[in-house]
């Protein structure tokens, strides 16, 4: 499960997945990166990425990690600055972002077996490429 960690002014949530995972599923697998929900379990209710413009986000509809992780062992990131805060910021923390971090936790339980179909996948296409 992904975890925050705070440091200074600025939390930082931690992905279990890999940068270059999530880029991989973003490009070959999208909806690997989707939880979906609702009456029929066909609404996208969640989905994780990998944010373009360098800066990731979180919010109720889905995260995006940072284009680059700070993480030296590549695991994703989200990395946001923190306002001065009086009172128990893990309980805050928590309820701003808990809900979150479970839908994270639901996905990235099914990032293991999508990346091997994928890898699959494409090893099954480069077998049917000749370059003469």
């Amino acid at each position: 499960m992904a975890n925050i960690v705070v440091s200074g002014n600025c939390a930082v949530i931690k992905s279990t997945a890999k940068l270059e995972e999530l880029e991989r599923l973003e490009k070959y697998a999208p909806n690997a990166l989707v939880l979906f929900g609702g009456e029929d379990g066909k609404e996208p209710v969640f989905r994780l990425g990998v944010s373009k413009n360098g800066n990731g986000s979180v919010d109720r509809f889905g995260a995006l990690f940072d284009a680059t992780t700070t993480s030296a062992d590549g695991f994703a990131t989200i990395t946001m600055a923190l306002c001065s805060f009086d009172g128990d910021l893990k309980e805050f923390l928590a309820d701003q972002l808990g809900a979150s971090l479970r839908q994270i936790a639901a996905i990235e339980e099914s990032i293991p077996g999508a990346l091997d179909q994928v890898n699959a996948d494409r090893a099954a296409v480069m077998s049917q490429i000749e370059i003469v």
